[in-house]
């Protein structure tokens, strides 16, 4: 399979291969105490309530998927090594605490649930309980963004690859209730890292 996105190709020869990643964005609002589940990578840009802002369709600075309905548009795949989530900058100590102790992620590809942990497990630069510890210490909810580096993320030993029009998703499933400190505070990113790759 990975050599299937080695290195890029010459148009006309298989198509060509980029280092991108697959983001959407999401705003929970309040989460009721029963819990909720918010499905990621079903909306395109263009269409739905920006996560971003909260007001207005998404556009790319909530995701870069093009298709409806959670899929790829042919000729497009996706080699995926690496899930990530990041939060909202203004996110407070008190959010990161509740994220992580009720909410977890499951990702689907076709019918096939292939990744289920809680988003904890699930950084950017040094995780939620990290810049919980920092913020708790320095005082700073700037620091609740992490870095969105590639490098820090939950690496999958054995990538996955998304072949276009077959629907996937990530859920964020809350089983609690969540009350974030403000409204952008809910704001939650994810990105699914690896290569895409477009066949002529």
């Amino acid at each position: 399979m990975l050599q299937d996105y080695a290195v890029n190709t010459t148009p006309g020869q298989g198509g060509n291969v980029y280092t991108q990643p697959l983001y959407d964005t999401i705003r929970t609002g309040v989460v009721p105490a029963g819990g909720a589940t918010f499905p990621m990578f079903s909306v395109p840009f263009g269409s739905g309530t920006s996560g971003a802002t909260g007001a207005g369709p998404k556009t790319l600075m909530d995701t870069n998927l093009q298709a409806p309905g959670g899929s790829l548009p042919s000729p497009q795949e996706q080699c995926v090594a690496q899930v990530r989530i990041q939060l909202d900058p203004t996110a407070t100590f008190a959010d990161l605490q509740v994220i992580q102790t009720v909410c977890f992620a499951s990702l689907v590809v076709g019918s096939f649930n292939w990744l289920t942990l809680p988003v904890i497990s699930l950084p950017a630069c040094c995780g939620i309980s990290g810049v919980n510890g920092l913020a708790a210490a320095v005082g700073n909810v700037g620091l609740t963004n992490g870095w969105a580096s590639m490098s820090s993320g939950f690496i999958l030993s054995i990538p996955l690859r998304i072949m276009s029009t077959v629907n996937f998703g990530l859920n964020l499933v809350f089983v609690a209730g969540f009350t974030p400190s403000a409204a952008q505070a809910g704001t939650i990113r994810c990105y699914l890292d690896g290569e895409n790759k477009r066949s002529n």
